[in-house]
């Protein structure tokens, strides 16, 4: 489980013990703790999808998530969407690129970060 963590590139001290459920709305506390309790969603390929103004602690909700389900034996890796992207626009470009899917192929999830954050350009 260490390992796990240490792999999946989680930001530090984000996790259900620091998140202070009581300053999202009620609905928003009953889907969290919903995807807490259970981890069927990521078994089966499920999407989450945390949408809201900066600072809202959804980046501290996905982390927390991805920290139970490595506790329940699913592995997680985390990114912010601007480093996978250049990371796959840098395997495309060194025609490695079924290589770097098929290592990210071995997570049962990908967090995907700052969505909002990358600048699409024509290249």
């Amino acid at each position: 489980m260490q390992r796990w963590t240490r792999e999946a590139g989680l930001p530090v001290a984000k996790s259900f013990t620091n998140l202070n459920l009581a300053e999202l709305s009620a609905s928003v506390q009953q889907q969290v703790i919903a995807l807490k309790d259970q981890a069927d969603w990521a078994h089966h390929a499920g999407n989450v999808l945390l949408i809201g103004p900066s600072g809202g602690g959804k980046s501290h909700i996905a982390a927390a998530l991805a920290y139970q389900l490595i506790e329940r034996e699913v592995r997680v890796k985390w990114f912010s969407a601007t480093a996978l992207v250049q990371s796959l626009q840098k395997a495309k470009r060194d025609l490695d690129l079924m290589t770097a899917m098929t290592r990210m192929d071995k997570y049962q999830v990908l967090v995907i970060d700052d969505i909002g954050y990358v600048k699409k350009n024509r290249c």
